[in-house]
């Protein structure tokens, strides 16, 4: 049977034509925007990073958004396009009908699981070649096994045993939150170690010992559908593991090579004492010392003894009078329980923690015979009791409430300036997580939370006008016992984020305490802004005020100020300063783009076109030509006793190694020209010797939608601090933008973003800077040309055309008269447009934008 007879008897569901394109030519394809448009490059980019580059539309469409539809459309009109360009004309066809184009990029088959699809598309191999080319940074999985294996309840075990191993592994400890995993998590791994397919009720049933109707007891049943690898004798040993595991056996996951004997180690060791140690705990009585600080917190404590019967005292929790006595001693019964309960907590706390201590817990009443507001555990690792600085695990009333938190802190008792100034290292290490923050002690009457940015709060311990620096964690409540497991867990999670800091303390990280050196004056008289990092990405959604506030960050680093001070002028004050500062050539501006490259950015070549006469040689000749940073360098290395700013927009559309060569490194803080570890390059072409001075800020703007922080270049991300930027519905308000016809803009916007987000991601919402035209033309037409021009494009762009999601955005669905969609569906009858059966996937609806619906208020307060 020759290939168009497999076609016609069986399409399409297998088979591997071989059409003649070269590597060199796809690549000149890829570079054809007119061929490959820019959706084309990320389906196939997409395609590329699967096992074997090969998936089905619906793998795709649950990575990338849209249908499967989307991309069966994308993939066929691509390759129509490509056999246009090539004149590629024998193409297979089924009987009787149109030609099937997408085995021009594909090579395809069936695929037996209904989780995955129904087709798999395989990347020709000079495609795949091509893209490697073009797209040096494109990851491809390597298989985690070498060989697959056969059985799938024994690829479930252990797929579950290496995500719990690599839970432990990543963050140093095991809790309730990071052994528990969603079903499709599960199933992914065990698909990359299974041959054979792994069906959803193979976890949820067959495995799980908590079900009914369960054949092994490989896992345990959480809140959701979570599932968690079965501890050894929690079923008395029967079939909770397999019995046919090859110890010799390894894989290979996130760089980590692990071998089945490490996770059965594991497994009997280390998470075996988790599981079976906290199966008979009991919850912690938190009521009763919320109770005892919220109502004795600040009392005077008299010894029961030595009280006074007839004094009577009215208690507030009791709401009674009760005589002096008989208050203290239920005062004192109640702090003792407090405390033991509160010890409870600590030692359940430090589970897991091999090089950590508990000490002692501060008592329930003080040598003043006062009661505390605060109960305090300190932990320090071994061998370093003699530190000032430990972790320390609080409850506290604040105020008017109760709060428990975790931080690093140094004791006052017994501690000096020369402590303190070893404490406060902690300062220079860059926070990592938005849940810490800064708390510190000014002076001995003063503790308070610090809401600077990191710059100011090292100039201000540097200068000596804070005593003491302390980062925090809160840990949110309710501080009930029902809440025990999860407020444990709270508190684990932060001694991890937070020891990274206390290691600091201890001298068992080190860590630069002047980085970056701006705060050095620099050679020739270089000074260097305190306020800003030199080099910063503002990040954000599209319309989030990215390029806006360019302008105010350059503005304010040239004229070494505070982005707060400028927001007091008028938007027209910052832009006439900035585009002074422009013409003085102390900022520049550049847009990256795909072509952009190290010629235009750095130095190169190019021709020069001499006039044309009898006299002028015909010979083309070349120059040495610099580029745009280049230049600016040079010019603000002459001027080193003022600030430079070189914005860059769309950092992320360019090609990052490719732009910046070996200068990647010299824009490092600690290279550049000045520091004491100064680094330059020689160039390539004209063999100068070039370094970036250290009084040039570089500020880039990215569009998160078009590409995510997560898959930028790496060397970009380690060198540039990122500031977000995400839509705020505030601004509206205070730009006077409230109700418009009896539209709330501001909640309409907030409505929106919060389906997207549920729908897409937080990357991908819509900032508020599209609406602020509003503040000048407050009306319904002017609102409905933000819709039409802006809003309704950007949600095609985001969702790929799939009008069903604009539909759920915009509020549509739940719309009940039709007049007040955005976006009308209709029923589409297949039969009356396509003759025959075709055996493709065909919508059941057809959509159109209704623009009348535009103009009516209705449909704009049906969206919320």
């Amino acid at each position: 049977m020759n290939l168009q007879e497999k076609i016609d008897s069986s399409y399409p569901r297998y088979y591997d034509y071989e059409v003649e394109i070269t590597k060199d030519q796809w690549i000149e394809l890829i570079q054809d925007k007119e061929i490959f448009k820019e959706k084309n490059i990320e389906h196939m980019k997409c395609v590329y990073k699967f096992e074997n580059h090969a998936a089905t539309c619906k793998e795709v469409s649950q990575i990338l958004g849209g249908t499967a539809q989307t991309y069966n459309g994308l993939a066929t009109a691509l390759a129509k396009r490509i056999a246009t360009k090539l004149n590629i004309e024998k193409l297979p066809a089924r009987k009787g009908d149109s030609d099937v184009y997408w085995c021009i990029l594909f090579n395809g088959q069936d695929v037996a699981d209904s989780d995955r699809g129904t087709f798999e598309w395989k990347l020709k191999p000079e495609l795949a070649n091509a893209l490697k080319e073009l797209y040096p940074d494109l990851e491809y999985p390597k298989p985690i096994i070498e060989k697959k294996l056969d059985n799938v309840s024994t690829s479930i075990w252990l797929a579950t045993a290496l995500l719990t191993y690599m839970s432990f592994i990543n963050d140093k400890v095991l809790y309730d939150t990071n052994i528990f995993f969603e079903i499709p998590k599960i199933q992914k791994v065990a698909k990359q170690i299974c041959s054979k397919k792994i069906d959803p009720a193979r976890l949820s049933q067959w495995c799980n010992g908590d079900h009914s109707n369960h054949t092994y007891c490989y896992l345990r049943t959480g809140e959701n559908s979570l599932r968690r690898l079965t501890a050894p004798g929690e079923f008395g040993g029967v079939k909770e593991r397999p019995d046919d595991l090859d110890l010799n056996m390894k894989f290979e996951l996130d760089e980590s090579i692990i071998s089945v004997k490490m996770l059965l180690d594991f497994v009997d060791g280390v998470y075996s004492n988790l599981i079976n140690s906290g199966n008979n705990e009991a919850d912690i009585d938190f009521e009763s010392i919320v109770n005892f600080l919220q109502w004795n917190a600040g009392n005077k404590y008299i010894k029961p003894e030595k009280a006074d019967k007839e004094t009577i005292i009215f208690s507030n929790q009791q709401n009674m009078n009760i005589n002096q006595v008989d208050y203290m001693s239920q005062a004192r019964a109640l702090g003792i329980k407090a405390r033991g309960s509160f010890i409870e907590l600590g030692k359940r706390t430090i589970k897991g923690f091999n090089e950590f201590e508990m000490g002692t817990c501060s008592s329930w009443v003080n040598q003043g015979q006062k009661i505390p507001d605060y109960f305090w555990i300190e932990y320090k690792k071994k061998g370093f009791h003699e530190s000032k600085s430990s972790i320390s695990l609080s409850i506290a009333k604040i105020e008017d409430r109760i709060l428990i938190y975790v931080s690093v802190e140094a004791r006052d008792i017994g501690s000096n300036k020369e402590d303190f100034d070893k404490h406060n290292k902690l300062i220079y290490l860059e926070k990592n997580d938005q849940l810490i923050y800064y708390r510190a002690q000014v002076n001995k009457e003063v503790n308070k939370i610090l809401d600077y940015p990191r710059e100011d709060i090292i100039r201000m311990v540097e200068n000596n006008e804070l005593i003491k620096v302390q980062v925090e964690v809160a840990i949110n409540g309710p501080y009930v016992s029902t809440n025990t497991a999860r407020i444990v867990n709270q508190i684990r999670e932060a001694f991890v984020k937070l020891e990274p800091y206390y290691d600091v303390t201890i001298g068992n990280q080190k860590i630069e305490t002047n980085p970056g050196k701006e705060m050095q004056i620099y050679n020739r008289g270089t000074e260097v802004n305190t306020r800003f990092s030199l080099n910063t990405i503002l990040f954000g959604p599209p319309g989030t005020g990215k390029t806006y506030n360019s302008i105010l960050y350059a503005v304010a680093i040239c004229d070494k100020t505070g982005i707060e001070a400028l927001e007091k002028k008028s938007y027209e004050t910052v832009l006439s300063r900035y585009k002074e500062l422009v013409k003085s050539n102390r900022i520049a501006f550049t847009t990256f783009h795909q072509s952009y490259g190290y010629e235009e950015f750095i130095e190169g070549i190019k021709p020069v076109i001499s006039n044309q006469s009898s006299t002028s040689s015909t010979e083309i000749q070349y120059e040495y030509s610099s580029g745009v940073f280049k230049k600016f360098c040079d010019k603000a290395n002459i001027e080193n006793h003022e600030p430079h700013v070189f914005i860059i927009d769309e950092i992320n559309r360019g090609n990052i190694s490719k732009i910046f060569g070996e200068l990647i490194t010299l824009i490092e803080k600690t290279k550049r020209i000045g520091a004491t570890e100064t680094a330059s390059a020689i160039l390539p072409y004209t063999g100068d010797v070039f370094g970036v001075p250290s009084n040039v800020y570089i500020l880039g703007t990215m569009n998160t939608a078009d590409r995510s922080i997560a898959l930028m270049d790496t060397a970009l991300r380690r060198r540039f601090k990122f500031i977000e930027m995400m839509p705020d519905s505030n601004v509206l308000t205070e730009l006077g933008i409230n109700q418009i016809e009896g539209i709330n803009i501001a909640t309409m916007l907030r409505v929106i973003n919060e389906r997207i987000e549920y729908l897409y991601d937080r990357e991908h919402t819509i900032g508020h800077a599209y609406f602020t035209d509003l503040a000048k033309n407050p009306s319904l037409r002017k609102l409905a040309e933000i819709f039409q021009n802006g809003i309704i494009p950007l949600l095609q762009e985001y969702f790929y055309e799939d009008y069903d999601k604009i539909q759920l955005v915009l509020g549509d669905n739940a719309k009940i008269d039709d007049e007040y969609k955005f976006i009308l569906d209709k029923e589409l009858k297949v039969k009356n447009v396509f003759k025959g059966n075709p055996d493709i996937d065909l919508p059941e609806k057809k959509y159109m934008i209704q623009k009348e619906a535009f103009y009516k208020a209705d449909s704009y307060i049906q969206i919320y």
